[in-house]
């Protein structure tokens, strides 16, 4: 359930239907273009959401796009009224995914699944593990089902029914997101007569709920009989097009679009979209694609003439703060219809948005449409979630002359923008991490006479600010009446005061002309580092640039420097079982040839954590028994017969990879070892080999890993770390952790789920496995594994990115105080047989593998005080070691953040725990550099003696400011900000030598005060605007 509190907002209303949150489904966007009508918001609110009414995922609660006062005359005086919210939130669910209900105590049963594709398109079929499943009249049985994919029809059916009457039926409920229940779903049928059908699902989690005979009308009408009952099947297909095609009979065109960095932006997530298989490259200046080349053709249906062509765009994790940007232009009129949809297929009636002509589009409050007509398309939809989106562009056009339009091309621009129109060019775009730090929202900072969320409305006419500019900036000529009245009476000091501040209020006011917060300055300590102080910057500054190039081939099916060469997808299915996964894949075409000087690649993803990747040949025929078929395999790159991590001869034995890594293989297949048979020079061209290449990859049941399966693996979940605002902040803990920690402990026990019995029978060591995921974004930041035991024991950690470490494969490693990694980005703390302590540095983004391995058998027994984990993902190690602050930014891309330790004055180092200056010499230092302004007393002594009060002053003042100053600079005390004791320190410096001078001049009196005012007012600006910085 969730609870949400917002108090203490007056004055204030909310676009959103309200009422539906209390009987409703509040599972999305289905309504989102009717939510229109404005709700005045009380001072408190609650809501109470039970657990079918809410979805999982990111759930965003606030005023979004400009939070905070906005002044509406100048930055002078805010005459808006300020409003505040707060948010308490609190989730209540099951420990684990396969639990659900108000006391966790019914089961989600998952679905055993089997892929199988061909040119016709793709099969997922899926069935109850338990293949004959009852229910009486007051029971219902749960399922979860993943659709990973973009796909046509979701096809629920039962099989094998059993039914105590013919009067009987089996109701199937069908809900996305969420958990589906007779009053709350998305499709609904008696599977008992015909399959419940669901035409282009979204990806992601559906559940399934199969009840007998409408349970809940049954017990309203008094006659529910607990005994009866069905027993039932459930099977699920999901079907799916060939690569490249989609709609009805899948007849339509459908592309990727993949995601561009604009070059020269530092905003993240800027990117515009191309099609993968895009026929015409395009130049560095354009961002759009011509349509004509790529539309579909031929209608899918005999009654229909219009087409549909389909793209499907991906926005990454934390990019849901941006805008999609949809434009179309052509020199001639066009019949189009854009129909989006977030996770699935669009159709006419099935969208989320859409745009067909002027009159008639979506009406959102998320969707902004601009000037448009039959030539031209121009929208934006706003705050678009993150994650697949599809877009259907339908073509009317009644003849097929459009369809072999010979003109000016459609040309087709999409993008992902942050702020709309680029603030209309009237305004600055700002944005800002929400309070999890993961997601970017932009808002626009509107000039003077422009409002809206793309400050495209004009609040005041351009006529109006002239005349108010001039007005509010000719009002400081009322300064030049005393001004004139000075210079009169010779009163050279007093005229130099009344005309500078006419002219300094005159410019003040002609610079604040535009409304909006306005930021200045280097955000988090980016730019050059002192290492001694403040006041003097010591250390160098280095700079570089680097231009990096890759060229590579348009589509991911080609390879070479001419991308002339195929690269062969393989065919796969999936099985799964109590004893593990199995996925076989298979060359589409059963029987490929290859002569000596001639190879085969192929491509093969591993989706998930496994335990071997096994490479056969069947029906393999060659020329001659001295032939051999070699295979070599490559991680992320292509493989060859001098570049590749395994090789074999596969006409001889398989080629058995254990626990490959998740991510794409390449496969090469040769005949004969082609490269050594040229220089022997002993190659045969007409020498062939025909084979059927057969590749499997082999997982553990779920839970389960390491050798024969006998080895626990628990998955890692990401917990957000409380009350810290820096991205990617967190720890993790085990899914199905037995023992809930409180608030305040980031750690688990080890002992209740480490893995007892060892799978190899010489071995008596055991390995417990742990996976942990890092988002995207997160490479900037450092994992750190901490163990700690009240005993000695005997324990070796290995991490590997990708796959499951091993003893000799692994990317880092712990083995005792003597043995650990000695890479530069493994840092090692205190450790010992009692405690492990270390770091990884600027972990990759993607999932990480943990290898606990336990070599004492006698600990296994340990009942004592439980051994302690903690893994956390962190910014800076160790939090800079208490001696510095943690700083970030982000890099040129915009995509990921790094952090880095800003040490104090005594420190150094990644982490400030390097000791640069002791602390006894740090405390002579700082004496010696305060006492040193005891140096002002002598001659504020002697203007004293002389009666001079205005030169004791000013001596007197700059001793005790330059003191206050020093004393702030090396940490021991600022009685103010280091910022206005710089400034003082700076100013009566100055002053103070000027002041001697002018004493020891033998100028008239009035000379004297008038160079004093102007001195004042000069040094006064120079210190300002930071003049005498070194760089100026």
């Amino acid at each position: 359930m969730s609870l949400l509190y917002v108090p203490s907002v007056e004055a204030l209303a909310v676009s959103s239907e309200l009422g539906r949150l209390f009987n409703g489904s509040f599972e999305g966007a289905q309504d989102i273009e009717i939510a229109e009508q404005c709700y005045p918001m009380q001072k408190n609110i609650s809501l109470r959401l039970t657990n079918e009414q809410i979805s999982p995922g990111a759930w965003y609660v606030g005023l979004f796009n400009g939070i905070g006062v906005t002044r509406t005359q100048g930055k002078m005086i805010v005459s808006s009224s300020a409003f505040s919210f707060s948010a308490n939130i609190t989730v209540e669910g099951c420990k684990t995914a396969t639990m659900w209900g108000p006391s966790c105590n019914q089961t989600i049963y998952p679905l055993s699944c089997s892929r199988f594709d061909n040119q016709t398109g793709s099969v997922v079929s899926c069935s109850d593990s338990s293949p004959n499943s009852c229910l009486t009249g007051v029971e219902t049985k749960t399922y979860a089902l993943d659709v990973d994919g973009i796909s046509e029809q979701l096809v629920i059916t039962a099989s094998s029914v059993k039914v105590d009457s013919n009067e009987s039926y089996l109701m199937c409920y069908a809900r996305f997101g969420a958990i589906a229940s007779e009053t709350l779903h998305d499709y609904a049928g008696d599977i008992h007569k015909a399959p419940l059908v669901i035409n282009k699902p979204k990806v992601g989690r559906w559940y399934i709920v199969a009840s007998f005979s409408g349970r809940e009308n049954r017990l309203v009408q008094g006659t529910s009989d607990s005994s009866s009952k069905v027993c039932f099947s459930l099977n699920v297909k999901v079907l799916g097009c060939p690569v490249g095609k989609a709609g009805p009979n899948c007849g339509q065109q459908i592309y990727m679009l993949q995601a561009v960095m604009r070059r020269g932006w530092l905003t993240p997530f800027e990117s515009y979209y191309l099609p993968v298989e895009d026929a015409s490259s395009p130049s560095d200046s354009t961002t759009d694609f011509p349509l004509e080349p790529i539309l579909s053709n031929v209608s899918s249906l005999p009654l229909d003439t219009s087409t549909w062509t389909y793209f499907l765009m991906n926005i990454p994790q934390g990019g849901a703060g941006g805008h999609i940007h949809f434009r179309l232009a052509s020199d001639s009129a066009k019949r189009y219809e854009v129909y989006l949809r977030f996770g699935g297929l669009p159709t006419v009636e099935d969208r989320d948005y859409y745009y067909a002509n002027q009159t008639s589009a979506s009406r959102s409050m998320f969707f902004s449409l601009y000037n448009s007509s039959r030539e031209k398309v121009d929208f934006y939809v706003l705050y678009a979630r993150e994650g697949t989106w599809s877009l259907g562009l339908r073509q009317l056009s009644e003849s097929t002359a459009d369809r072999g339009y010979k003109g000016p091309p459609t040309l087709v621009s999409l993008s992902l923008e942050r702020c709309p129109r680029r603030c209309s060019s009237h305004g600055n775009c700002r944005y800002a991490f929400d309070a999890s730090g993961l997601t970017s929202y932009s808002f626009c900072s509107c000039d003077r006479t422009h409002g809206g969320f793309d400050c495209s409305i004009e609040v005041v006419s351009q006529q109006g600010h002239i005349i108010q500019s001039i007005a509010l900036i000719a009002s400081n000529a009322a300064a030049l009446l005393p001004a004139y009245w000075a210079l009169r009476q010779r009163e050279y000091p007093e005229w130099v005061l009344f005309t500078s501040s006419g002219i300094s209020s005159a410019l003040y006011h002609a610079c604040d002309i535009s409304p909006g917060a306005w930021y200045v300055g280097l955000f988090n300590g980016i730019g050059v580092t002192r290492t001694q102080g403040k006041m003097i910057v010591s250390s160098s500054a280095f700079s570089f640039s680097a231009n990096i190039t890759v060229e590579g081939c348009k589509t991911a099916t080609m390879w070479g420097p001419s991308c002339n060469q195929t690269i062969y997808p393989l065919s796969c299915s999936r099985f799964d079982n109590q004893t593990g996964s199995v996925v076989s894949c298979s060359d589409s075409s059963p029987n490929s040839c290859l002569t000596g000087v001639e190879t085969k690649t192929y491509a093969l993803d591993v989706d998930g954590i496994s335990e071997q990747l096994v490479i056969t040949a069947s029906s393999v025929k060659v020329d001659s028994n001295e032939s051999y078929l070699m295979c070599y395999a490559r991680f992320g790159a292509i493989a060859s017969e001098t570049l590749h991590d395994y090789a074999g001869d596969i006409h001889k034995a398989p080629l058995v990879i254990n626990k490959p890594k998740v991510g794409r293989w390449y496969i090469v297949a040769s005949f004969s070892g082609r490269e050594n048979r040229l220089v022997q020079g002993t190659t045969d061209s007409s020498s062939k080999v025909c084979f059927s290449l057969n590749v499997k990859v082999l997982g553990c049941p779920v839970g389960k890993a390491g050798p024969n399966c006998g080895q626990q693996i628990y998955m890692l979940q990401a917990v957000m770390r409380r009350g810290w605002l820096t991205p990617f902040e967190s720890y993790y803990l085990p899914v199905n952790d037995a023992s809930s920690p409180s608030d305040s402990t980031t750690d688990f026990s080890l002992e209740p789920i480490l893995s007892n019995v060892s799978s190899l029978p010489l071995d008596t060591s055991t390995w417990t496995y742990f996976l942990l995921n890092i988002p995207q974004g997160g490479a900037g930041g450092h994992i750190h594994f901490r163990l700690a035991s009240d005993s000695a024991k005997r324990y070796e950690v290995y991490l590997r990115f990708g796959g499951l470490p091993t003893v000799e494969d692994r990317d880092y490693y712990y083995a005792n105080q003597t043995s650990a990694s000695r890479s530069m980005f493994f840092s090692l703390y205190n450790s010992s047989r009692e405690k492990v302590d270390f770091y990884v540095l600027y972990a990759r983004e993607g999932t990480w593998s943990l290898g606990l391995r336990q070599l004492s058998a006698a600990d296994r027994g340990y009942k004592g005080p439980p051994t302690l984990v903690s893994l956390s993902l962190e910014r800076c190690p160790r939090r800079c070691s208490s001696h510095g602050n943690c700083r970030y930014a982000f890099d040129a891309s915009g995509l990921t953040s790094y952090s880095f330790c800003s040490c104090d004055r005594t420190h150094g180092g990644f982490d400030c725990s390097i000791e640069v200056v002791s602390q006894q010499g740090h405390i002579i230092q700082s004496i010696a550099l305060i006492a040193s302004n005891a140096a002002a007393l002598l001659p504020a002594y002697w203007a004293l003696r002389q009666r001079e009060y205005p030169e004791w002053v000013l001596f007197t003042s700059s001793g005790i400011s330059s003191a206050l100053y020093h004393a702030c600079d090396v940490g021991t005390w600022c009685v103010l900000t280091y910022n206005v004791l710089q400034f003082m320190d700076f100013w009566l410096s100055f002053m103070a030598v000027i002041g001697t001078f002018v004493y020891l001049s033998t100028a008239d009196e009035s000379v004297k005060r008038t160079i004093h005012t102007v001195v004042a007012i000069l040094t006064a600006l120079l210190a300002l605007t930071k003049a005498t910085r070194c760089v100026s």
